[in-house]
Formats: structure tokens, sequence, C-alpha cells
């Protein structure tokens, strides 16, 4: 069991869900309107349980990260302070064993890694989680080239034992990047974020690209 994991799994799930139901007759696959409507009321019914899914301790979800980031840019915009983010996401996991103890989810696997980056940053480093894919490191007062170090650390020591879940180990790869906010050029946190979040697709795209390569 190797599951390969993207940035963007949660708009092919829904898809898929759609794309299914009409063989038994729930959609009708040539009404628009009928497969628009279900495919908000799956996002609206994600969003809930997202909002109710407990996350590891120490780990902030979307809404109180992008909150903090929201400070410290405004900090960095007011007093020229060095601010860095780092980003990650799981490319591939790959158990041990063929034989699993228990079943594993992907979500499952985050909240392990999540576990163990909380462990590896400093204290003074915030860990969140954007999605169901996207890790994120806050870490206030973090020059360019020291951001580039931690990120290299983190991926170094998360690499360095299997990951733990249920009984089951797993090797995993992620996708990881730094970026400093740079106040000539990002306007504000949003643009920052966002900016982060497309430089983890474009690593990510670019890791998957080489492993289809080796395969060949």
């Amino acid at each position: 069991m190797e599951q390969t994991l993207g940035v963007n799994e949660e708009l092919a799930e829904n898809f898929e869900m759609i794309r299914t139901q009409p063989e038994s007759g729930v959609i009708d696959e040539n009404n628009f309107a009928q497969i628009y409507l279900k495919i908000k009321e799956e996002e609206e019914k994600r969003r809930l349980q997202e909002e109710q899914r407990e996350v590891p301790a120490g780990v902030l979800k979307d809404k109180p990260l992008n909150l903090l980031m929201e400070k410290e840019v405004a900090r960095a915009q007011r007093y020229g302070v060095h601010l860095a983010a780092l980003a990650f996401s799981l490319v591939k996991a790959t158990p041990s064993s063929k034989n699993l103890a228990q079943s594993v989810s992907r979500q499952n696997l985050l909240d392990a890694i999540l576990k163990k980056m909380v462990k590896i940053v400093r204290t003074s480093d915030l860990v969140g989680e954007f999605g169901k894919n996207e890790i994120v490191v806050h870490l206030p007062f973090t020059p360019p080239d020291e951001a580039q170090k931690t990120l290299k650390r983190c991926l170094e020591l998360l690499y360095l034992e299997p990951i733990e879940v249920n009984g089951n180990s797993f090797t995993i790869k992620m996708a990881g990047v730094a970026m400093s906010y740079d106040l000539k050029n990002i306007p504000g946190a949003k643009v920052f974020i966002n900016e982060l979040s497309t430089e983890l697709m474009q690593m990510e795209i670019r890791i998957r690209n080489i492993q289809n390569l080796l395969k060949q």
C-alpha cells in the first residue's frame, strides 16, 4: 500500500464522488446545475468536518494560523524585522511491511508528521496545518539564510526515522520550501501565504516529475 498524495486531492475526491453517483441514479450526469449543487454540498460537508476535527497538540488550524501570520507580517512591515515561513506537503508514504497492523488514513500520517514537526522546531516557532496536505512552520525573526538551514534540518530529521502510525512504520517523501517576507515586493499576509503555497505546489510537481523519470 503506497500512498501518493497531492495538494489538490480534496477537489479530486469531490469530483470522484460526483462522477460515481450517476451510476447509481442519484445524480443525472447531464444536469450540470444538479452536479454543481452537489459539489457545493460536498464542499460544505467537508468544511464542517474540518472545523470539528481535532489537530495534534501544539498545532494551529487554518484560521488561527492566518490571523497569526497577519499580525507577524504587520509587525515586519512596521519594524522591519525578519520573518520567514516553511511549507511542507506529503508526496509519498511507503509502509515498511506489506501487511499493515491496522488501516492507516492520509490524515493519520499527517497527524504523525505534525507531532514530529512540533518536536523538531524551536519553541518560538509555530506549526500549523493548511487544508488537508499542507504543513506550515512560522519562523519569527528569522533571516533568509537561517530559514533555508531550518528547512534542511526539518527534512533531515523527518527522514531520520520512519513515521510510526497505529503500529505501522512508513518511510516518507516530503516537498518542502522556505520563503522570507519581502517588504518591498509582498504587500501583505494574504499574498505571502498564497506565494508560499504556490512555491510548495511547484516543488511538489518537480519532485513528482523526477520520480516519474526515475521509473522509466
